[in-house]
């Protein structure tokens, strides 16, 4: 395929670029964007094909040998030859997993480096006084948490045929995403007329920011990009009543959670008109399913509130909000934001059980256990809300920066989200409202 000659140059999606563009506005945060997927090892495996299996993994998908260089106007991608992207072996004598991870973590790309034609995907075998171990790391400009999966399935597919000597049992990819990239360039800006109108007449006026009371003081030593995360379980049966009231009111749960948030963002700062960014994969389930990528878009949801609004109400606003942008959705979402002044929307995300996807790559019978690797807890928000869903529970994480955000005002959001969940709960019991 044309995706995959050598020294292919392709244009940056535009996802590529807004986050170029935030690595060098903000190049404190740019480690951020490079994972450290770091596995432990235990039991036999052939390494012959598991070094084989990433050959093919990166031959599959063009981005794992992708590289950014500086061009005459802007930044310019190529795809490199098969070659690129091969597995190392990295022998570490006496040391053990601290040492390695700590050097990996060191070994994070800075801007710098990611834009000068360093590899986005680098994966290698360690052998230290612990055991082996199995690390890949892949830039963000190449890769979403859904292409994590992807990668993972399909090195353990390779790894099992190399193995057993037969072919993988996997599709060709007829499209992939130097694919996605020029259909995105060429819906710009003819196919988007429409909907940057219907985005523009939402957004009219909209705040430029969240209004978070700021910290009372700053001390001399702080890091003004420096993150704290706070997490925190709800009572049992939460999930289970969000699920029922999105059943009755024709939501999906993330909507009710949305509504539960904005009611609860109120009331900690005040402020009744709320802007929040929900990440979506941007991908359908025709074409781009199997690719790997950087697809997240964001969906924008714009909510005035009032003091007598529920959270419950505020919910069916998100869902008319939501039905209303469903046609308009293609478009994304740093261009709309650039096209209406800029504006900085709460980010509030849902992380949900990954069911049967790949967390990790299989190798037989050998066994992988995920390791932590160090990394650098800062970011550019001043606060964003993830929920995560596990079987049977509902927890809540609030990140922000405290030279930014008060302390209190993140005890006080914290609070009023639990309230807010519990008037859900009440809501439930009684019946619909």
């Amino acid at each position: 395929m044309s995706n995959h000659l050598p020294r292919s140059m392709l244009p940056l999606s535009f996802q590529q670029t807004g986050m170029i563009q935030n690595m060098t506005r903000y190049p404190e945060c740019a480690e951020q964007y490079d994972l450290v997927c770091l596995f432990r090892v235990d039991g036999a495996f052939d390494r012959a094909s598991l070094i084989g299996a990433v050959d093919d993994v990166t031959q599959r998908h063009a981005m794992l040998r992708s590289v950014i260089t500086p061009g005459d106007r802007s930044y310019e991608q190529y795809v490199a030859d098969s070659s690129s992207g091969r597995m190392t072996v990295r022998e570490w004598g006496q040391r053990g997993i601290r040492e390695v991870a700590e050097t990996l973590a060191a070994e994070r790309c800075g801007t710098d480096e990611v834009l000068n034609g360093h590899p986005l995907f680098r994966s290698a075998l360690h052998i230290t006084a612990d055991g082996t171990l199995l690390s890949f790391a892949l830039h963000h400009l190449i890769y979403d948490g859904w292409s994590l999966s992807v990668i993972w399935r399909d090195l353990s597919e390779f790894y099992s045929a190399r193995v057993e000597g037969r072919p993988a049992r996997l599709t060709g990819l007829a499209y992939d995403y130097p694919d996605f990239i020029r259909d995105q360039r060429r819906s710009w800006p003819w196919g988007a007329d429409r909907s940057l109108e219907f985005w523009q007449s939402v957004m009219e006026g909209a705040p430029s920011a969240t209004l978070w009371a700021p910290p009372t003081k700053e001390g001399p030593e702080s890091d003004t990009w420096q993150t704290v995360r706070q997490t925190f379980a709800f009572a049992p049966g939460s999930l289970s009543t969000v699920r029922r009231i999105a059943r009755e009111n024709r939501l999906s749960p993330s909507m009710v959670l949305l509504g539960a948030t904005a009611s609860a963002v109120t009331r900690t700062t005040g402020q009744r008109d709320l802007l929040l960014g929900t990440d979506t994969a941007g991908r359908d389930r025709g074409r781009s399913w199997d690719m790997v990528g950087h697809c997240v878009n964001a969906r924008i949801t714009r909510l005035f509130t009032s003091a007598a609004d529920t959270p419950l109400h505020l919910a069916r606003r998100t869902g008319e909000a939501w039905r209303a942008s469903e046609p308009h959705g293609h478009v994304y979402e740093d261009r709309i934001l650039d096209l209406c002044g800029g504006p900085e929307p709460l980010k509030v995300n849902f992380a949900g059980v990954a069911g049967d996807e790949f967390d990790a790559p299989r190798l037989g019978r050998a066994v992988l256990a995920a390791l932590d690797v160090p990394l650098p807890a800062r970011d550019r928000r001043p606060a964003q809300i993830r929920w995560q869903f596990t079987e049977d529970e509902l927890l809540g994480r609030i990140t922000y920066r405290p030279a930014k955000v008060a302390e209190s005002a993140i005890r006080d959001l914290a609070s009023a989200l639990t309230s807010a969940i519990g008037e859900l709960a009440t809501k439930a019991g009684a019946g619909r409202g």
